[in-house]
């Protein structure tokens, strides 16, 4: 990433319209820096972060995010652990929780 700019170029020059991703707590800095170079937030570049903290919705130009299960997560972290306490032998699970999409203004089409 010649300059530092997503979706640049050798020239640092923008290519289309690319997206950008990354946590949710760096966005704000990422922000700061597109800004200042001129780069649009949904215009010119789209952002998507992970974690989908308060401040994502929040934000002057609201953060598309993965929105993690966090209680189903705890919930069964719980269950595995009393269950891991509880037995002498027990067995490694390899489980799957799907995050939710939040799709907010920083991904949307932006005509012109």
């Amino acid at each position: 990433m010649p300059g530092g700019m997503p979706g640049s170029d050798s020239s640092g020059r923008l290519r289309g319209r690319p997206a950008w991703s990354g946590s949710t707590t760096f966005r704000p800095s990422a922000s700061c820096g597109l800004y200042k170079a001129g780069v649009r937030v949904p215009h010119d570049v789209a952002m998507v972060g992970y974690e989908d903290l308060v401040f994502a919705e929040a934000a002057m130009v609201p953060l598309t995010s993965a929105r993690w299960p966090a209680h189903a997560l705890g919930m069964r972290g719980g269950r595995l652990l009393i269950e891991h306490t509880a037995q002498e032998a027990h067995e490694h699970v390899h489980e799957v929780l799907t995050p939710e999409l939040v799709v907010r203004r920083s991904t949307l089409s932006v005509a012109g």
